[in-house]
């Protein structure tokens, strides 16, 4: 068929452009080497951590036990993977300020504009997260003390900023606990006069055993009451009811009587009464008496164990202060590479050869189908026409 197109007979008619098939890949691989031996030398300074631990912090645990949110008090570092985070602080712009402060790196790479010098030096920089955990932290450099040097100054940049977040946050956390320690104990003392004042209007108090002692007081009463009504009876075989005897016991009776009644449901003392059985309440009052001054209890031991609680976790936060926020670890710090990293001759002379030959093929296989071929090269030039044909002056003017 005359029309198709096989593969001898393509590689026939490539033949014809086999110089330039040859020549323009060997000058790209030559200019490629060319570069690559004139460009300085780069060396990879390396170093690798070992994953952060979580941070958690002993007072935020303290109050999370007693209703608090867990979120409040906790560092941006917890809310996301730390190994990730860690690595993300070698990119940041204060790591990367202290970095440039440090080694002049304005007057050694001649560069002002402080932007341009960050997104060099981040260029220069790479970090890693491995699936372990592991943060492996390199710098390119052409010297290789200098790339060790940096990698170093990033680590203790990095520790330096962690502990500037650990300070921020203690007193982030320390101001809360004072606001709400101040909050509680404001609610405390409103609690507590409350219950002072029911107290007072009632007689009900604090006191414990009050109820205990009026159940047994009641009792003792009924002995008491008891034992005189039998001694009565005795008396009564041999005396009659105007013998002083029989007279005393019978008024004891009425006074032990009356002080049951009273104690069993007789009318509330008035107000200002201190007898020695103040403590003393009536039975019947006692169900009405715990409604009202049970809530309050409550309400003061609930502000006394919030402001406990508060109050030993702002102590532990002081122990949070002082632990460093930091608690990575070096695994391998960085030392002098002695085997340059780049450039890579080898791989930079290939690649620059195969995609000039890649694009010289390309360019021969567009030439010979699209202008060595008399209809294809009429269309294509009709194509082109409008764009290079040039104008012809004019010849003449309008009469």
């Amino acid at each position: 068929m005359r029309g198709r197109m096989s593969l001898p007979r393509l590689i026939v008619r490539m033949a014809r452009y086999r110089l330039w098939l040859v020549a323009v890949p060997v000058l790209a691989g030559t200019l490629a080497l060319a570069v690559n031996l004139m460009a300085a030398p780069r060396y990879t300074a390396l170093a690798r951590l070992l994953p952060p631990r979580t941070n958690t912090a002993t007072a935020q645990s303290m109050l999370n036990q007693i209703g608090g949110t867990e979120t409040i008090g906790a560092s941006a570092l917890t809310l996301k993977s730390p190994s990730e985070l860690y690595a993300s602080l070698f990119l940041s712009r204060s790591v990367q300020d202290s970095i440039i402060a440090r080694f002049d790196l304005r007057r050694r790479h001649g560069e002002s504009d402080m932007d341009a010098l960050r997104q060099r030096l981040a260029g220069l920089t790479h970090v890693d997260v491995r699936e372990d955990g592991i943060i492996e932290l390199r710098f390119d450099d052409e010297d290789p003390l200098a790339a060790s040097a940096i990698v170093n100054g990033m680590i203790d940049a990095v520790y330096l900023k962690a502990q500037e977040l650990s300070r921020a946050e203690s007193e982030n956390r320390l101001a809360f606990y004072d606001q709400i320690i101040a909050e509680t104990r404001r609610r405390l003392v409103e609690a507590e006069t409350r219950l002072r004042t029911l107290e007072a209007e009632t007689g009900y108090t604090r006191l414990k055993g009050q109820e205990e002692t009026t159940s047994l007081t009641i009792g003792d009463l009924e002995s008491a009451l008891l034992a005189r009504e039998t001694q009565l009876a005795r008396m009564r075989t041999t005396a009659t009811d105007a013998h002083p005897s029989v007279q005393r016991i019978l008024r004891e009776i009425a006074a032990l009587r009356e002080k049951r009644r009273t104690i069993g449901g007789g009318a509330p003392k008035e107000k200002g009464t201190t007898a020695p059985d103040a403590l003393i309440l009536p039975v019947d009052r006692f169900p009405s008496l715990q409604a009202r001054i049970e809530p309050a209890r409550r309400e003061v031991e609930i502000q006394k164990e919030v402001l406990e609680h508060l109050m030993k976790a702002r102590q532990l936060s002081r122990i949070d202060e002082k632990r460093d926020l930091s608690n990575v670890q070096v695994l391998d710090r960085a030392v002098p590479p002695t085997r340059k990293s780049g450039p890579r001759i080898l791989r930079n002379v290939l690649l620059a050869t195969a995609i000039a030959a890649v694009l010289v093929l390309l360019a021969c296989l567009s030439w010979d189908t699209l202008y060595q071929n008399r209809r294809h090269r009429r269309v294509t030039w009709r194509l082109l026409r409008p764009f290079v044909a040039r104008r012809r002056p004019r010849t003449g003017s309008a009469a």
